[in-house]
């Protein structure tokens, strides 16, 4: 927004006079409004998130995320449960080579970690796949909104790399910006969302296993820090529906927090955690049920 300078209204040449003097008067009272109005102004843009893509051409980022699942199977009731874990693990650093209107067209990620466990007396213990991928992956997108991933000096199966494929292309062609408002928000404005996106709040699940969802957000507060601005949304309530055979479901129901780096309208910390339920066969003949948690962390910076 833009306003008269006020000292351009201040007759600095004849500052010696009694008209002078209220010409002063009036034109100080002029300048108290205008900055008033000023400042009001930048603090109603300062006080509301505006979330839109900012990713640049050089832009590097560093991802790091755990996702963990603890289970108690059951066959039948009565039965002495058996315990399972699972959890991955994944640490990448992502080169943008070229972006367009906020979002990277060509990208380099470069995988450091990429860690598998499960864990269960049934699996005769634990059961850890260290180097699920590791290597170098690029990916680009296409104009007419397809991507092409081409992954190189990478070591892990088939299927591994296909599911890699998947979520690079999806990390080209979605946003996790889909879980926010649309629209300009203050502190308390809530909101919803459903749909396959929500596997944004689940990092390296694989998202083809979603089979429905919904979600409950609310912005907490915009707060600086290192200068810049971020947005802290509370995820009130999530529900997540997981799938891959038939008849076997796993639902997650949760809450959580993740901050929004809003110079770059990116996600860069999430934390969700709640209950999970298994069921089984045409009349839950294997049941489980536990909790979760999700963590992930992203840090920007350019050479």
């Amino acid at each position: 927004m833009n306003f008269p300078s006020p000292t351009s209204r201040i007759p600095w040449g004849n500052v010696g006079t009694g008209a002078s003097r209220s010409a002063l008067a009036r034109a100080l009272v002029i300048f108290l409004v205008v900055l008033f109005v000023s400042v009001s102004a930048r603090a109603g843009e300062e006080a509301k998130a505006v979330f839109r893509p900012a990713i640049e051409a050089g832009d590097r980022y560093r991802t790091e995320a755990v996702t963990r699942l603890d289970l108690l199977f059951t066959a039948a009731e009565g039965e002495e449960g058996i315990p399972a874990s699972f959890e991955t693990e994944r640490v990448s650093v992502v080169q943008v080579l070229e972006a367009e209107e906020g979002r990277p067209v060509r990208l380099v990620e470069t995988v450091e970690t990429s860690r598998e466990m499960r864990q269960s007396p049934a699996l005769g213990g634990k059961i850890e796949t260290p180097g699920r991928l590791q290597g170098t992956v690029e990916a680009a997108r296409m104009p007419g909104g397809e991507a092409t991933v081409d992954i190189r000096n990478a070591k892990a199966s088939g299927a591994v790399l296909e599911a890699e494929r998947t979520r690079l292309a999806e990390e080209l062609t979605r946003s996790e910006l889909r879980l926010l408002s649309e629209e300009p928000v203050a502190a308390g404005a809530t909101w919803k969302r459903s749909g396959r996106d929500l596997m944004h709040l689940l990092p390296h699940v694989d998202a083809k296993a979603f089979q429905k969802g919904e979600a409950t957000f609310r912005l907490h507060e915009i707060e600086r820090k290192d200068g810049k601005r971020h947005a802290i949304i509370e995820v009130l309530r999530f529900s997540v529906s997981l799938g891959r055979e038939e008849g076997m479901r796993i639902l997650l129901e949760g809450k959580g927090r993740f901050s929004v780096l809003l110079e770059k309208g990116a996600v860069v910390s999430l934390a969700v955690e709640g209950e999970a339920k298994l069921q089984r066969g045409p009349a839950g003949s294997l049941e489980g049920k536990g909790v979760f948690r999700s963590e992930k962390k992203v840090r920007f910076n350019r050479e």
